[in-house]
């Protein structure tokens, strides 16, 4: 009878395990199907924009990359290896659900093994529940891949330190190596790494604890220590990526609310200028540079900062839900399963908050290594503005505290000890879910990107309605009057156009993209000394940015100013090397300066960047004039092989003939003068290759 029993047990856990993850594969299902008709589904914006970006790069052969980027490499690598395979960013949607159906296999294995069936299953089951789970899967962000590696440094971490005492020291270099994964994802577990080593010298006696600890280390040096080598190689000394510093300096300045609170665009872009205007290029010296700006305002009010900080520790333990990438709420509109996903994260977070105090730190227990991560992340909410994003990592850990509370309550809730954790659970409940300790906060303009979209795809009704929208909602934002403009000039209203980017340079004075386009409508109306006004203002805001450094050269070349040109395009090469319009410029301006070795360097550069007929045809021209007519007529086939290119055909045939192929030169020029018949030159050559008077 005993027997019957335990396999009915085993045998109920498993039904449950598996009807929790049909439903979870399920609502996947079906969150797919919606997420195609989401006008955001092929669109990304901020972040998804930079990792495909980047991903697409890598594929196309930027590999090793060539500056330090403010991601973590490793899931922009996984989008190239897709991207390689024949894939596209769809691909990535699948992958990700995969990856949520075994984070939700894995704590419910980390909670089996820990504290029992039972609470295995309330973990999955809370994680199944919680929409956000689901919604991070749908992005294209780093946010699942991380949180999945996570948890299996995690889960080593629990099996490694509570399983065979004997078990050799060398095991945890696997989890040092899934710590290095995590953390060339997105660095913050990196914090954790003080709190494990601290770990290791608790619980095993000295001499066993050094082992494990070098190993582990050693694994993750293993994964992190090329991307750091990479960075070193190309001058940039970051352990993984940039704008640690600026993080940093983003939740502690001064007036700071603690949230990860600044939207892309001009209020970004004015807390950038500051390093920019210090004269902090490299991302190690602009890390440095806000660190300490991000210190000093802090030994200034300390009473403000130490508040900002414990009030982020509440946050990161309360019902606090901030987007600051794309917009949850939007997508739950439009979304029928993730409104079935009724789970809030706050009750995640305050039962898990009693279990983590009460299983997180016996010496003996087998949660104690989660317990100890749970803590480093605590702490790093201390340090960093907080938002949903970032703290969706430890969200699996806080359910499983939160089932062992659960089941711990369940086993005794009729005794009096069960009665007062049932009371200790309701204030935790009730406290961290109040509006003041659990902010609800949508940084995303989602109508500015809507309008967007519909600009970029021409659509030109449907843009100026979410503008509009926008408009109603933010008021007088630089950013959406900037985007007004654009929308102005492209439906042929320039003067509209105008008077848009003046009312966004009012709104932000230091909004560099909306004096730039008032430099090209003075430069339309043929107002050069204007156009160099506006296009030096903005260059004085963004003196980085490339095609400021573009445009401002390509007119001073224009103007016969050729030694400005080439320096103002030079910085700008210096900060997008790969930027192909900047390099046919700078070729030109090293060509009007007899510099044509160097033409020759930077024009290679751009139509390797961009292989387009054009950058070949000047490349060719260039190899002609240093005396090389044999790459010269490579350069010009290469600007013919995608089809017709009239000028290409033209220098093309000149050279046949000149070089004493005349047949086949005299055959291009026919070509060229049929379709060109203004072309006296070219005719004239024509008629003496001829043989003709």
């Amino acid at each position: 009878m005993a027997s019957r029993t335990q396999w009915l047990r085993v045998n109920r856990a498993r039904i449950l395990l598996g009807l929790l993850i049909l439903l979870a594969l399920f609502a996947r299902g079906n969150y797919l199907g919606e997420l195609k008709t989401n006008p955001f589904y092929g669109y990304p914006i901020i972040d998804a924009a930079e990792y495909l970006g980047w991903g697409t790069a890598i594929a196309h052969g930027d590999f090793p990359w060539t500056r330090v980027h403010i991601h973590g490499p490793l899931y922009p690598h996984l989008l190239a290896v897709l991207f390689k395979m024949g894939g596209s960013p769809d691909w990535i949607y699948p992958l990700q659900f995969a990856l949520g159906i075994l984070v939700i296999l894995l704590v419910f294995y980390l909670g089996k093994r820990s504290e029992g069936r039972v609470p295995g299953i309330f973990a999955a089951g809370m994680l199944v529940f919680y929409a956000r789970e689901l919604f991070f899967e749908g992005l294209v962000f780093a946010t699942t891949l991380a949180t999945f590696l996570t948890l299996a440094f995690v889960l080593l971490g629990v099996v490694f330190s509570f399983g065979d005492q004997k078990r050799r020291a060398r095991v945890w270099a696997l989890t040092g190596i899934a710590l290095g994964l995590s953390a060339i994802t997105r660095p913050t577990i990196l914090i954790a790494v003080p709190f494990v080593l601290g770990f290791f010298l608790w619980r095993f006696d000295r001499r066993q604890a050094l082992a494990v600890a070098a190993w582990f280390v050693l694994g993750a040096a293993l994964v992190i220590g090329p991307v750091t080598l990479r960075n070193i190689a190309i001058g940039d000394p970051v352990l993984v990526q940039g704008n640690g510093g600026m993080n940093f300096y983003l939740g502690n300045r001064a007036g700071a609310d603690g949230l990860a609170s600044v939207r892309p665009g001009v209020q970004w872009n004015d807390l950038e200028r500051i390093g920019n205007e210090a004269g902090m290029i490299r991302a190690a010296d602009r890390d440095r540079f806000y660190y300490a700006r991000a210190w000093s305002e802090i030994a200034a009010h300390p009473g403000e900062a130490i508040a900002r900080a414990l009030k982020r520790v509440l946050y990161f333990w309360s019902g606090a839900e901030v987007d600051t990438s794309q917009s949850f709420p939007y997508f739950r509109n439009n979304s029928e399963t993730l409104r079935l996903l009724f789970l809030p994260v706050g009750w995640i977070t305050a039962i898990g908050l009693i279990g983590w105090l009460r299983y997180g730190f016996g010496r003996h227990r087998p949660l104690t290594f989660a317990g100890v991560v749970l803590l480093a992340y605590t702490f790093s909410a201390l340090l960093f503005p907080f938002a949903s994003r970032y703290r969706m990592p430890m969200v699996p850990i806080m359910a499983l505290f939160a089932a062992a509370e659960l089941y711990g309550i369940g086993k005794r809730w009729r005794k009096p000890d069960g009665l007062v954790r049932m009371g200790v659970v309701l204030v935790s409940l009730v406290v961290l879910n109040l509006p003041a300790t659990a902010p609800q906060r949508d940084l995303v303009r989602v109508e500015l990107h809507l309008g967007k979209k519909y600009y970029d795809a021409k659509r030109y009704a449907s843009s100026e309605l979410y503008y509009k929208e926008a408009l109603a909602k933010y008021g007088e934002d630089p950013d959406l009057l900037n985007n007004f403009g654009l929308l102005r000039e492209a439906m042929g209203n320039a003067d509209e156009a105008e008077q848009w980017y003046r009312r966004a340079a009012a709104a932000g004075p230091t909004h560099a993209k909306a004096l730039a386009n008032l430099a090209g409508m003075h430069m339309r109306r043929g107002d050069i000394e204007g156009t160099l006004r506006e296009l030096g203002r903005a260059l004085a805001l963004e003196p980085r940015n490339p095609d400021f450094r573009n445009n401002h050269g390509a007119l001073l070349l224009q103007m016969g100013r050729t030694n400005e040109a080439i320096a103002t395009l030079e910085r700008g090469r210096a900060v997008d090397p790969a930027h192909a319009d900047l390099l046919i410029n700078l070729s030109r301006a090293y060509e009007a300066a007899g510099r044509y070795e160097d033409a020759k360097e930077a024009m290679a550069i751009s139509a390797s960047v961009e292989p387009r007929p054009a950058a070949f045809h000047m490349l060719g021209r260039l190899e002609e004039r240093t005396g090389d007519p044999a790459a010269a007529l490579q350069s010009y086939d290469r600007a013919l092989a995608g089809g017709a290119y009239p000028p290409a055909l033209r220098s093309r045939g000149i050279l046949l003939v000149r070089a004493g192929r005349s047949p086949e030169g005299i055959r291009d020029l026919r070509a060229y003068v049929a379709g060109n018949p203004d072309d006296t030159q070219a005719a004239l050559f024509l008629r003496q290759a001829e043989g003709s008077p």
